[in-house]
């Protein structure tokens, strides 16, 4: 029989839709007790745990504000922060973690295993954790992107010949901006997967324009010309809209969605994995898993050992035969 009855759960790092539904799977199961700390794995530290019931989770699987409130650790950074983290989970009673959050947090989580039994519930928009298929909050993103970039191509349609940029996050990782671009039919998408060749990028998109047609281009946050990318930077489509400009005389009409891609009410897609990673998450610790990923592996929920989140996330090759098959992904070396 499992020692595991209480059960605390924080999201850390940037939000994402959908998590409520992890949530209500977990605090339904019986003979479990759910508490949360607001504010991630600080939270643990500054806060006493506050215990959720079944129906107010069930209730809050469709809503995008999440039940527990993220935050950003500044504890987790160093040993002593992650050992005053560990003694307040053990005064609380706390009998296993569930971490919610991206490769960061995942990271958090590995280093608190060895004193307690932690499982991680992938939750991130960019979709780019190691060892798992897919991330809580992905495709409502994905949709939230696809409709801005339905409502350009309208206004497009409307005054023909003109240029759009639409930059989005994704950080290191263009699995977002990819699935975007691709489920929407982008005329162009930018990838830092990919180098840029500024030359050619103009060129193209000169060339795609004197058609007559508007072209529409989707930006990653993480494609830089002259610096590296830092977690947070934003504002990398003014610089290749000036280069444009610059070289064609064409004017470029830019969007920054921003945060408006990690709002809104969850997608029923993510509704779902979300129930089934959630419940993956509790009955793994119940079975006595100690240090654990929950993860998407060939259409399946599994969990997996949590030194998965040391691959390095991929793109995924169906999208990107589309990509090239459509001449989306001109970023070709030379």
């Amino acid at each position: 029989m499992s020692t595991v009855r209480n059960i605390a759960l924080i999201t850390s790092g940037g939000d994402a839709p959908g998590l409520n539904g992890a949530i209500a799977a977990i605090a339904q199961t019986p003979d479990v007790n759910l508490y949360f700390y607001h504010g991630g794995f600080d939270g643990i530290i500054e806060q006493d745990p506050i215990a959720i019931s079944p129906t107010t989770a069930r209730e809050a699987v469709q809503q995008g504000e999440l039940l527990c409130f993220s935050g950003r650790s500044t504890h987790m950074l160093h040993e002593a922060g992650q050992k005053r983290v560990l003694e307040k989970l053990k005064q609380d009673c706390i009998d296993a973690l569930i971490v919610c959050g991206g490769n960061g947090s995942a990271q958090g989580a590995r280093s608190l295993s060895a004193g307690l039994p932690v499982a991680v519930v992938p939750m991130t928009i960019d979709n780019d954790i190691g060892g798992s298929e897919y991330t809580i909050g992905h495709d409502t993103a994905v949709n939230a992107i696809a409709e801005s970039l339905h409502r350009l191509r309208q206004t497009a349609a409307n005054l023909p010949g003109r240029i759009f940029m639409v930059e989005t996050f994704g950080g290191r990782c263009g699995q977002l901006p990819l699935a975007a671009a691709v489920a929407a039919s982008a005329d162009i998408v930018l990838l830092p997967e990919y180098e840029l060749n500024i030359d050619k990028f103009i060129t193209e998109v000169d060339a795609r324009s004197a058609r007559g047609k508007s072209v529409i281009i989707v930006v990653s946050e993480g494609i830089y010309l002259n610096k590296r990318f830092s977690a947070g930077d934003q504002g990398v489509s003014f610089a290749l809209a000036r280069a444009l400009e610059e070289s064609t005389e064409k004017r470029v009409r830019l969007s920054i969605l921003g945060y408006t891609q990690r709002a809104g009410d969850p997608t029923s897609y993510d509704c779902l994995m979300a129930k089934q990673m959630g419940q993956c998450a509790v009955d793994a610790l119940l079975n006595g898993e100690k240090a654990m990923l929950v993860a998407l592996k060939e259409g399946r929920v599994k969990a997996i050992p949590l030194t998965a989140i040391e691959q390095a996330p991929t793109l995924a090759k169906e999208l990107l035969q589309l990509a090239f098959k459509e001449n989306q992904l001109i970023q070709l070396e030379g």
